[in-house]
């Protein structure tokens, strides 16, 4: 039997464009550099050892992951990343 599929990322990215528009200065960094950032946090949400976790009790480990893959500073990106962290876990659980 094959394991249940979590949320789609793209079934969700016009919540994430929105919060994207209402958020950022898209004269600092366009959505697609953000996106990156709203990818990470929503596929790592329904990832295995994140599924069950809360964000206070991940947060750290995302964010060394995040600076790991150099994909930019974690101050700049942690709003969106924690934003779609939240969308995929409020996907999961409704």
């Amino acid at each position: 039997m094959a394991e249940p599929q979590g949320p789609v990322y793209g079934d969700y990215e016009s919540i994430l464009r929105r919060h994207y528009e209402e958020n950022y200065d898209s004269g600092r960094y366009p959505f697609e550099r953000y996106e990156v950032a709203y990818t990470y946090g929503f596929n790592l949400a329904a990832d295995e050892p994140y599924r069950d976790r809360d964000w206070l009790h991940a947060m750290e480990d995302v964010r060394q992951r995040w600076e790991e893959e150099g994909a930019g500073p974690w101050e700049d990106f942690k709003g969106a990343i924690r934003k779609a962290w939240d969308t995929a876990k409020d996907a999961m659980s409704g």
